[in-house]
């Protein structure tokens, strides 16, 4: 039983190399080459390691207090509904926006699709152009590469030699037909920063929507101050027709307790 459990360990982890009896001490062989060492990762841009001050927050939401936030019901719900809530407004505070417009998604995948295909899909009938870039990042490619095949028409925008964006360029491409400009902050693979503040300023001037990508870094630009945010909404009890109010965590005494 003990082999059978390390045989499906080592098939659930891929980066775990099978070891061979003339390895040298240090030797890691992974996908048949074979290493004096670990290299060292230089794509932080891109993919990062977890900062221990997250893990920090986020483990009692992982272990004790796992409620769905969208179970209104009891209260392992409510104080989760009521973190997602806080943290909600941390962002909206970030990025100077309302709380009401704040949306989770599983990602920056995800986030570009619906913005890119959800514009473009809603505006199909008066307006078919997008304007991305060609170091744009491979979602969103992907998503512009879907929309011609199904019709639009996109501009692919060359970049200068120092990585940015032409603005007299990207201000001749836009059409009267263009429904969406996409420009990613800080580019994922060569660290360059748009001014996404000018392009925004174009993109208004124009009357055309600006998608940007902001997941490699939050922007450190003056932001507006944030919209005042919103009482949360008062938890119904099946049993009774008046409405609770928010109730205060009580304190766990189940909780298990734990040493650093």
């Amino acid at each position: 039983m003990l082999a059978a459990t390390t045989a499906t360990s080592r098939r659930g982890f891929a980066a775990v190399p099978e070891a061979e009896d003339d390895d040298a001490p240090g030797d890691i062989a992974m996908k048949g080459v074979k290493l004096q060492g670990a290299p060292l990762y230089l794509d932080s841009q891109a993919t990062t390691m977890l900062d221990p001050r997250v893990l920090d927050r986020m483990m009692p939401w992982q272990l004790d207090q796992f409620g769905n936030p969208h179970s209104r019901t009891h209260m392992y719900g409510w104080e989760a509904e009521d973190a997602v809530e806080k943290a909600r407004g941390h962002i909206a505070a970030l990025v100077g926006a309302d709380p009401r417009e704040i949306v989770f998604t599983s990602g920056a995948t995800e986030s570009n699709n619906m913005a890119l295909k959800g514009v473009a899909h809603f505006y199909a009938e008066r307006k078919r152009h997008v304007i991305t870039l060609q170091t744009e990042h491979k979602c969103v490619l992907d998503s512009c590469r879907y929309l011609q095949q199904k019709g639009f028409d996109v501009t692919y925008l060359p970049v200068q030699p120092d990585g940015l964006l032409d603005l007299d360029l990207l201000r001749d491409s836009i059409r009267p037909d263009t429904a969406l400009v996409s420009a990613m902050f800080i580019n994922n693979e060569i660290g360059v920063i748009q001014d996404v503040e000018r392009i925004g300023q174009i993109c208004r001037e124009k009357g055309v929507f600006f998608h940007t990508g902001e997941g490699t870094g939050p922007r450190g630009a003056p932001r507006p101050p944030p919209a005042t945010p919103h009482a949360p909404r008062p938890r119904p009890n099946p049993r009774s027709p008046e409405p609770l109010p928010p109730p205060q965590t009580p304190p766990r005494p189940w909780a298990r307790s734990r040493s650093t």
